[in-house]
């Protein structure tokens, strides 16, 4: 797969696909299949087009958006769903916030010069968001470009929307999130040297600190699994997010990770994946390290009941599937 920044001239007649994408969530996927299938048969090479920062945290609006996935999550849930494909990140600026919607159009057209273009229902670009997706499908058209557009995706009757997943995610909702994205929740990130108080309290964690724009769900204890990217391994995971407030309270929140399996490997600098399947208990502050410890106890053997009636967790990643078009 291949990785660009920015607009230059490309190989002509690729498929184009455009969109922001993040979460690369199951409408998403519904876009980007559609895109990979016709650019197979047309023997050609899918190039995808997306956008950073967010509009609306470029333009520092009151509420600023948390993503679902950063740029580097989003370039492998790409990577993994749609190999061999082309992303290309185009910086969201000013000069790109006042292009016209028809300036845009012309671009897309001489820059990339695909033969066509596929895009979601919803898809908006130009100046004050005045392009929509009938508008670049009359225009690239009447260039002789085709393109499709691809109706929004349902589940349980509900339109499945990143501003969707996100409020599922903020309040805890993890189940409905992963319904939602088509694959478990999930943030990447190196292992951090802590103090070492899990290992005291006999329950060494690996310690990650996510880009500050990284969403997060509800401090808390989930579970869920973790796999070390470098070595390919995945183990079942009890996961904690929160400040720690019953040790150190960080102004910053830590996500520490203790997989049952991995007691006595030490994964310092190691690059971790860390998926959530399930939330478990709210955050608590304890009153002494005795009783925190007799949480965590308690939070564990919660966790191998859960692994006893979900045997098959452990291959949920492996056994997701592309979405069917």
């Amino acid at each position: 797969m291949t990785f660009r920044r920015g607009i230059e001239r490309t190989e002509k007649g690729q498929v184009l696909s455009l969109g922001f994408f993040d979460g690369v969530h199951r409408g998403h996927q519904k876009v980007l299949t559609l895109a990979f299938r016709e650019a197979d048969q047309l023997g050609k090479r899918l190039e995808i087009l997306t956008f950073y920062p967010h509009p609306v945290n470029f333009l520092n609006f009151p509420n600023s958006l948390n993503y679902l996935t950063t740029y580097q999550e989003k370039y492998q849930l790409i990577q993994d769903f749609f190999p061999k494909s082309s992303v290309r990140f185009l910086r969201f600026n000013q000069q790109l916030r006042s292009t016209t919607p028809e300036s845009f159009v012309q671009k897309i057209g001489l820059f990339f010069q695909p033969e066509m273009v596929v895009v979601g229902k919803n898809f908006r670009f130009g100046v004050n968001r005045r392009g929509d997706s009938i508008f670049l499908k009359e225009k690239l058209e009447a260039e002789g470009i085709k393109v499709k557009i691809v109706p929004t995706w349902q589940e349980d009757k509900q339109t499945v929307s990143s501003s969707k997943i996100r409020f599922l995610i903020e309040k805890g909702f993890i189940s409905k999130a992963n319904q939602f994205l088509g694959y478990p929740f999930f943030l990447m990130g190196r292992v951090r040297k802590g103090k070492g108080m899990g290992r005291k309290l006999g329950f060494p964690t690996a310690n990650l600190y996510p880009p500050v724009r990284k969403i997060l769900p509800p401090p808390g204890v989930y579970f869920g699994y973790a796999q070390a990217v470098n070595l390919a391994l995945v183990w079942p995971a009890l996961i904690y997010v929160g400040t720690k407030p019953s040790l150190e309270a960080n102004a910053r929140q830590v996500v520490e990770v203790y997989c049952p399996d991995l007691s006595d490997k030490n994964l310092y600098q190691e690059k971790l994946a860390v998926y959530f399947l399930q939330f478990s208990r709210a955050e608590k502050v304890f009153p002494d390290l005795t009783a925190l410890q007799a949480q965590i106890a308690q939070d564990l053997k919660k966790f191998q009941q859960y692994l006893h009636y979900h045997p098959g967790m452990i291959n949920y990643l492996l056994n997701v599937k592309k979405l069917e078009v």
